[in-house]
């Protein structure tokens, strides 16, 4: 009999505490002081082409592969839209390496489109052609590092060449 008392009495409790948190935010909702947050960063992927030194997120890999801890394409635009429904006006855009998910394209046009501010970060080695126009279409900006000269950058970075095609993208 304690046990189902102390049970319903925790219930009852949650069902409050609920009530109270939907009213909260009922009235936050048509607040005037409620202000939506100006920019907003979206780790795209986890997945990375180098093994920098200073950075483990290369190693997170197989959560992509298991679909853990990442954002769907589908869920990228749902968010995209959302964040632009409350006023967001710049998306950061980051990961692993942002420039291996399939979908930037669509991403960097879908955030034009609805006028808002786009900053990318990348390591520099996978910049195209097509990734190019896109982004200058965009006039998104774009942010990478160079860690020192040949042989430095490419120890830091972990992989042979990647000073060379830094400097090409």
């Amino acid at each position: 009999e304690e046990s189902r008392m102390s049970t319903i009495t925790s219930f009852r409790k949650k069902l409050n505490d609920i009530t109270y948190y939907k009213k909260v935010a009922s009235s936050l909702k048509h607040h005037r002081a409620f202000a939506p947050p100006r920019r907003v960063q979206i780790e795209i992927t986890n997945r990375c082409n180098l093994r920098c030194i200073m950075c483990d997120r290369w190693k997170w890999e197989n959560e992509d592969k298991r679909g853990r801890k990442t954002l769907s394409s589908k869920r990228i635009l749902t968010l995209i839209r959302e964040l632009n429904d409350i006023g967001v006006e710049h998306v950061l855009l980051t990961g692993g390496e942002t420039l291996l998910h399939p979908n930037i394209i669509e991403f960097v046009g879908h955030l034009s489109q609805l006028n808002m501010k786009i900053s990318m970060f990348t390591n520099g080695t996978l910049m195209d052609r097509e990734k190019t126009q896109a982004l200058a279409a965009a006039n998104a900006t774009v942010i990478f590092s160079i860690d020192g000269v040949l042989e430095t950058h490419d120890r830091f970075r972990g992989v042979k060449g990647t000073y060379r095609k830094a400097i090409e993208g």
